[in-house]
Order: C-alpha cells, then structure tokens, then sequence
C-alpha cells in the first residue's frame, strides 16, 4: 500500500476515533445525570414506575457507551493494523 493511502487512512481513523470518543463521554455524561436524579428520585420517594423510566434510560445509555467503547477498540486496533 502506498504511503498517501495510509496517511488518508490513518487521518480518518484519527477522526472517527475522536467522535468516537465524544459520543462515549457524552453518554457517559448522560447517564451521570440521570444517577444523580434517581438518587434524589429516591429521596424524594418518587413512585416506582417513574424510577423505572429513569433506570431503563440509563440501561440504554450503558448499552450505547459500552458500544462507542467497542467501536474505539476496534479503530485503535485498525490503526495498530495500519502502522505495520
């Protein structure tokens, strides 16, 4: 593979690492905040069904951090890929 495609490649999958990352953190953020408001949810003795919506966001929000982790292993594995 010639040095213009590699360089091309490894810039792409520089930014989609760093999108990667952003959309990881941002659902990270999200399902702190979502913590904090069942933990006042709980204090406040809100009903069950309300909390159950709270978790079952977070339950989502997990699912899709823990796939944008997946998705930064698999880049920095295609960029180790890229640097042999």
């Amino acid at each position: 593979m010639d040095f213009k495609k590699i360089n091309k490649r490894q810039i792409i999958l520089q930014l989609a690492l760093q999108e990667a990352f952003r959309k990881r953190d941002e659902c990270q953020i999200h399902f702190d905040q979502l913590d904090k408001k069942l933990s006042t949810m709980t204090a406040d003795g809100c009903s069950f069904n309300e909390k159950d919506k709270v978790v079952e966001s977070m339950t989502y929000l997990k699912s899709c951090r823990d796939d944008w982790q997946e998705s930064i292993d698999h880049i920095r594995e295609w960029q180790d890929e890229l640097k042999i």
